[in-house]
């Protein structure tokens, strides 16, 4: 698990990053009309996909990541996010 976490200090996230995402259209035209709809990000990393879906309005959303530093990060931008693997699901 070091190795997949140092991946992501390798990454360069910052505020220009952050504040600049945009959903690509192939995900916005999948995006329910319910904005009560319950939303997982797998694999939400950073949290550019929740970070929108919040200011999108939706309110039922949630992530799930394998890296520490991404979830820190997550949680210090006020998203609902936890440590996971999709696999402990199954």
């Amino acid at each position: 698990m070091e190795n997949f976490n140092n991946y992501f200090n390798l990454r360069n996230v910052n505020d220009f990053n952050y504040q600049n995402y945009k959903i690509p259209k192939y995900l916005a035209q999948i995006l329910p009309s319910n904005k009560n709809a319950k939303i997982l990000d797998i694999g939400c990393g950073f949290g550019f996909f929740l970070r929108e879906l919040k200011k999108g309005g939706y309110l039922s959303i949630k992530g799930i990541d394998l890296s520490n530093q991404a979830i820190d990060f997550c949680l210090s931008q006020g998203l609902e996010v936890q440590r996971a693997n999709i696999i402990d699901f199954a």
